[in-house]
């Protein structure tokens, strides 16, 4: 990996934001650090830590002795969205990678992402396959098209639902100056958000080649925000921002596709809670999704949740009383 020069320009900024971060990240720095060494420019690889209370990062990384890595520390903790603008607004690479503190990408990552770019010059994103890491099993993405190069339909596709994960995308620099920086208001569908608002602006370039692996683990971001009992409010805002997107007689079915994926979103959260037996958060999740969604909900469908709604109270008053 070329040395980083503070002042050079740099094609690629690899930005991993992070927070409490355990040894994964060793393993994160390790794997990108391979992926970069088959550059030949120089590169920009920052970790940007959202003001971990317990974890002195910056020692953490020196005790590890991986060279060529900075550390920028946030003064006050922000959240992801933030945090990922904050990796945005301190990239200088024309190239943004922005690789979570617990995911990896595979050797040859930066170059397969690079030559699609130089390929596609229009393309305002691209990205590639994904695996899942989940304890002892793989398991890897559907394939979005077989040929690498411009998806077609690619509005249609992702408005229906979230179809790529993190590690695997990469968005040119000048992308983010013209669709802005993540909303910040946003939490569990924050990423798609931003992958449907770059759609409607750019074409996405793709390679169905696996080359980016997200973990599953019970201490994910993902995970915790499962148990927030806050995914209807945070869907109903993403649905907000993303008409202002997507406007115009044009993207009628687009927006109506993200309205019943967002919808689903919302329904699954209380559906899980309900599962896991944890129906007091069952409850929460059913209270705001009927407040949320309530006034757009088809009728048949509201009834049907409020009547869910009573159910679960019975079952907590009745659990309570017994």
């Amino acid at each position: 990996m070329s040395k980083i020069q503070e002042d050079s320009p740099q094609r690629w900024s690899v930005m991993v934001p992070c927070y409490q971060p355990s040894l994964l990240l060793r393993e994160t720095l390790a794997s990108a650090r391979a992926a970069l060494r088959g550059l030949s420019s120089e590169v920009q690889l920052e970790i940007v830590d959202d003001a971990s209370p317990d974890v002195d990062v910056r020692d953490l990384v020196k005790s590890w002795n991986i060279p060529d890595v900075r550390v920028y520390r946030r003064e006050t903790n922000g959240g992801l969205a933030k945090c990922w603008n904050t990796c945005i607004h301190r990239a200088q690479g024309e190239f943004i990678h922005i690789l979570h503190q617990d995911d990896l990408v595979k050797p040859n990552f930066y170059c397969k992402l690079q030559d699609l770019f130089v390929r596609h010059p229009l393309a305002g994103m691209a990205f590639c396959r994904s695996e899942f890491l989940q304890e002892s099993t793989i398991s890897e993405e559907p394939i979005e098209q077989h040929d690498e190069g411009i998806l077609l339909d690619w509005i249609d596709r992702i408005c229906e639902r979230q179809r790529l994960q993190c590690p695997s995308v990469v968005v040119r620099k000048s992308t983010y100056e013209k669709v802005g920086g993540f909303d910040e208001k946003l939490k569990y569908v924050v990423d798609w958000e931003m992958w449907v608002r770059i759609a409607a602006h750019f074409p996405v370039a793709y390679t169905p080649k696996v080359l980016a692996s997200y973990r599953c683990h019970a201490d994910s971001e993902t995970a915790r925000l499962k148990h927030s009992g806050l995914i209807s409010k945070d869907s109903k805002q993403a649905y907000n921002r993303i008409k202002k997107s997507l406007r115009g007689s044009e993207y009628q079915l687009q927006r109506q596709m993200v309205f019943e994926y967002l919808l689903f979103i919302s329904s699954g959260a209380v559906s899980m809670a309900a599962a896991s037996g944890d129906f007091g958060l069952a409850r929460r999740e059913l209270q705001g999704l009927i407040r949320c969604w309530g006034a757009s909900m088809p009728l048949r469908q509201l009834v049907k949740h409020s009547k869910w709604y009573l159910n679960l109270t019975f079952h907590l008053t009745g659990g309570e009383n017994g």
